[in-house]
């Protein structure tokens, strides 16, 4: 996805360059290997989004009101293969040993599988945007991201009459462009 082919003052605004050869570590969120790129805003609340700004933590923070830069502690992707993947390439994980149980907390880990499209993540880190029900869903378990008291979140059985299950993303005005 590139952001602008024009450069400035000797400087890239290229965003596919920047990606390529400055940070290479970093993702660039092309179309081609996520599904959906952008803020992910609560349906209960659209005041609230999710916010990944700590290491291991993740929670809800008030929306963006400008667009989305690259390396935004509100943007996820949600890979080809199955993951929701941070620039920097943490993954949203399922806290706990022994796989994903009813009530367990979400962290933010070191993703199982670093390329967006080849390989499948492990089953605390495999999550599906579905668009139809707004729902995060960990296919392994069948349960939902869920919003519970307090801004924390958790992983229940899903439940199309659950407000606080359901998700919009928000596109990133950059991403499939």
């Amino acid at each position: 996805a590139v952001v602008s082919t024009q450069s400035t003052g000797g400087c890239h605004s290229d965003y596919t360059w920047w990606t390529r050869n400055v940070q290479e570590e970093y993702l660039s969120f092309d179309s081609d290997q996520f599904t959906h790129a952008g803020e992910v805003v609560s349906v209960s609340d659209p005041t609230e989004c999710l916010d990944f700004g700590q290491f291991d933590r993740i929670g809800l923070w008030d929306c963006r009101s400008e667009p989305l830069s690259v390396a935004d502690n509100h943007l996820a992707g949600f890979t080809r293969n199955g993951a929701v993947m941070l620039e920097n390439r943490m993954c949203l994980d399922i806290y706990g040993s022994g796989g994903p149980k009813t009530g367990a907390k979400i962290q933010l880990w070191y993703c199982s599988v670093r390329d967006p499209v080849k390989g499948s993540p492990k089953q605390n880190q495999e999550f599906r945007y579905r668009e139809a029900e707004q729902w995060i869903w960990n296919p392994p378990s069948e349960m939902c991201l869920t919003l519970v008291g307090g801004g924390g979140l958790r992983m229940l059985p899903c439940n199309l009459s659950r407000r606080d299950q359901r998700w919009a993303v928000k596109l990133a005005p950059w991403f499939g462009s």
